[in-house]
């Protein structure tokens, strides 16, 4: 991308000229063409598929290069253009131009570094700095070479639990300055530890990502063949040979917004925006989200060229970006927050100061910086680096090389050190035994429109949200504990961690199921007989997603989802569909009914046994018939009972579907028994609408019925007017008690078992832990005495009156019905 000062305007579109047509012309004059254009109007010409060179944002004006087809186009529309420069057409597209314009041959300044120089220059850093760096080959290139990934931090070869910062750059080719930024980076870290307090500081609270070059094969290719080239060296149209059909836009690759949801990317292969076949497609893009995953960066840092500004995410539609009440002003987003403290501070090539915050200067989709956020939770930015009247993607190494990479550090040391700044974050563990867990963490002050749940994390327990001083609410969530809601007021200086202790219920885990092992995963079955949907049946893999519409022309409905519910590094659920680059009506549930049936699990002797599971469901609201069903079966599948029934969109604020958590009690349906089994059934039953379902992270919590379902704490109060109380059992909320009452002279048994005699119902199906309000007036003869007990019952599900002292179950007659 690019934008051009109005001072530098006409440098700045020469240099786009010559190095940056994204099209293969036509054969006339080319033109370079000053069009006026506000917001709508750059959507509808980037959405027309116009080359936008550059941008002027605040004079609501573009550049744009076009032959004379687009250039008579543009006037029919309306659209007022001056002609800035006409030329010659550029010699046709020959075989390895990748289809952006002329050839103009291999990079001429060899000072800047090709993928061995870079790979030599990381081995030395970790050689010379063994203590503090980790060098890790992130993956394979297309070609097969090594994307490297250097982490700086003290203590590198010990997975701490430290925060994360990730630098990348050379997602395109021919930007050949950022892999310096990001050289840069790594030495100033590495060669001032222990020198510099600031830096030292850095490197020992916080684990440093840096990845100079994301795409090492297109950046050969800049150096050996074409200085022009943008993409990677996917071959397209499988002929063997690199030509103008191939590559693939690494950065329109990624899996949220792709498909060009915005208009921001193409599905041709020999333009320069060509998003790939399919999300995730490619082996580059696929080494940088891994990397996220597994340690979910508090910020994201892309580095391009060129125009002088910082993106931030979302780069589609910023409404999706996270929102915080404490933010005033019609743009309350922390995306806008950061982005803005940090342009600036950056230091432009030429000295002038501050580099330009924008959500976007065109919109893209398909962007590392948007699944970074979406996925990982990272304050994610694209950071373009010089202008056209430096050279624009290839400035001259001697003149500018310094005064970039300089220029760029008071950026990213502030951003090292905003990660301490405020924010609300700390661990979540339990209370009881300290283990870490990861839990749903929310604060009632951010809104996250697009469905997003921050989680801690699973090994460590740690949560870390950036915000702004204020005071916010915050809310830790986990199955099998108590919610926890903790009030934390932010000020403005370092932040105070917050410990979250979260009380466990007492039950027990009997199955958690995130669908990532296939051994497991596919233990399920999709397909039941009577099923009738003739598509969109039940898919086990990584969800593909589907949309309809774009942000452009209004319209963008979602489909199937892009993503997994489960944090970190899980990628697979069940969904409905899932066909790869499927359309928003191809892949959806037709026809009827489509079924997913569960292992059949132990149940028995349980009690409280909760159902958990992530759903997704995409429906028409016109169509109350079209469904999605959770049913239970307790005779190996021969019969089935309602447990859940959706008819409703999963929806998020914005009405957009999105994974929710859900739950069920089991017990309130039938007991819980040997061979219980599950089955999601997606109907597509009334007119033909869009259907589209998923399932993901399923749970089963209960608690031990012979351990945890005796009911203990009982007590006797004045025998004159009994009132007996005790303690609820664990896990049962919404339990009912029957208490009774039998004399002692009637008891009897041994080993085998204690008969109580008759029993007398002294209060049935009592909501409280105590009969205050149904005292027993009667007293005993005297020279007799009374004993009482208590049972619970929560939906089907019974406790028994407990034990003899020799074993063997209490049982008596009468009592309660």
């Amino acid at each position: 991308m690019a934008r051009c000062r109005r001072s530098r305007w006409w440098w700045c579109v020469w240099s786009c000229l010559l190095l940056c047509g994204g099209l293969a012309f036509a054969e006339g004059p080319i033109y370079r063409l000053l069009v006026e254009a506000d917001a709508a109007g750059r959507d509808r010409l980037s959405a027309l598929g116009y080359d936008i060179a550059g941008h002027a944002l605040v004079d609501d004006r573009v550049e744009v290069i076009t032959d004379e087809a687009g250039r008579r186009r543009l006037v029919r529309l309306g659209f007022v253009a001056r002609v800035l420069e006409r030329r010659s057409a550029p010699r046709p597209l020959e075989q390895g131009s990748g289809g952006q314009g002329a050839i103009d041959g291999p990079l001429p300044d060899d000072r800047y570094h090709d993928p061995a120089e870079v790979q030599a220059f990381l081995e030395t850093v970790a050689a010379d700095h063994p203590a503090i760096t980790r060098l890790v080959a992130l993956g394979q290139s297309v070609a097969g070479r090594t994307i490297w990934g250097l982490m700086i931090s003290d203590n590198a070869e010990q997975d701490e639990d430290e925060l994360a910062i990730l630098f990348n750059a050379a997602h395109h080719a021919r930007e050949v300055m950022t892999p310096e930024v990001v050289m840069d980076t790594i030495d100033q870290l590495t060669d001032n530890y222990g020198i510099d307090p600031q830096i030292t500081s850095m490197v020992d609270s916080y684990q440093i990502w840096c990845v100079p070059m994301v795409n090492p094969d297109g950046v050969a290719r800049v150096h050996e063949v074409d200085d022009n080239w943008r993409k990677n060296l996917r071959d397209n149209d499988a002929n063997g040979v690199i030509d103008g059909q191939d590559g693939v836009d690494l950065n329109r690759n990624y899996q949220w917004g792709w498909g060009n949801q915005c208009r921001g990317s193409s599905s041709t292969f020999s333009s320069a925006t060509y998003r790939g076949p399919q999300e995730l497609s490619e082996p580059e893009s696929q080494a940088l989200i891994e990397l996220g995953r597994q340690w979910r960066p508090v910020f994201d840092v892309e580095y391009h060229a060129y125009g002088e500004d910082v993106f931030y995410a979302l780069s589609c539609d910023p409404s999706f970006s996270p929102k915080l009440s404490t933010i005033p002003g019609s743009d309350p987003s922390i995306s806008r927050i950061i982005a803005e403290d940090y342009a600036a501070r950056l230091v432009q090539a030429d000295g002038g100061q501050g580099f330009t915050p924008a959500p976007y200067g065109s919109r893209v989709d398909g962007t590392g910086r948007d699944n970074q956020y979406r996925e990982n939770g990272s304050i994610a930015f694209v950071t373009e680096v010089n202008n056209g009247a430096e050279g624009g993607f290839r400035p001259d190494y001697g003149t500018y090389r310094d005064p970039t990479v300089q220029g760029q550090r008071p950026g990213w040391k502030w951003l090292i050190e905003r990660i301490g700044g405020p924010a609300v974050g700390g661990h979540v563990t339990d209370a009881l035994s300290g283990t870490p867990l990861e839990a749903d963490i929310s604060l009632d002050e951010m809104s996250l429109p697009d469905g997003r749940q921050p989680t801690s994390r699973g090994d460590t327990g740690r949560f870390h949200l950036i915000v702004v001083p204020g005071d916010y609410t915050l809310r830790v969530r986990a199955p099998g504990y108590a919610d926890a809601v903790i009030p934390v007021t932010v000020t403005d200086g370092p932040y105070l961690p917050v410990d979250v202790a979260l009380e466990p219920l007492g039950a027990t885990v009997l199955a958690r199921e995130d669908f990532e092992d296939p051994a497991t995963a596919l233990a399920w079955t999709a397909g039941f007989p009577g099923d009738t949907a003739s598509d969109g049946q039940w898919q086990w893999g990584e969800p593909q997603g589907t949309h309809d519409g774009d942000i452009i022309f209004g319209g963008l409905e979602f489909g199937a989802p892009r993503f997994d519910a489960t944090p970190g590094t899980g990628v697979n659920a069940w969904v409905t569909g899932n066909q790869a680059a499927a359309s928003f009506t191809s892949d959806d549930v037709d026809g009827g009914v489509t079924t997913l049936v569960s292992p059949a699990y132990d149940l028995s002797g349980w009690y409280g046994v909760r159902v958990g599971w992530r759903r997704w469901l995409r429906k028409d609201a016109a169509d109350p018939v079209d469904r999605f069903d959770l049913e239970v079966s307790t005779d190996g599948g021969t019969s089935w009972l309602l447990l859940d029934s959706l008819q409703a969109t999963t929806a998020t604020a914005d009405a957009a579907p999105a994974w929710v958590r859900a739950e069920v009690l089991l017990d309130g349906v039938v007991a819980p028994a040997a061979d219980t089994r599950f089955r999601f059934r997606v109907a597509d039953d009334g007119a033909e609408n869009v259907v589209e379902a998923a399932i993901d992270d399923f749970l089963l919590l209960a608690f031990d019925l012979q351990t945890q379902g005796e009911v203990t704490g009982v007590r006797v109060s004045d025998p004159a007017e009994t009132v007996v109380t005790w303690t609820a059992v664990p896990g049962g909320e919404g339990a009912v008690y029957d208490v009774v009452r039998g004399e002692l002279s009637a008891l009897g048994g041994g080993a085998s078992g204690v008969d109580l005699g008759p029993l007398t119902c002294i209060e049935s199906d009592s909501v409280d832990t105590s009969t205050a309000d149904h005292p027993d007036t009667q007293a005993p003869v005297a020279g007799t005495g009374f004993y009482y007990l208590v049972r619970f019952e929560l939906g089907l599900s019974r406790g028994g009156w407990g034990a003899g002292s020799e074993g063997g179950a209490r049982n008596g007659s009468g009592g309660c019905p």
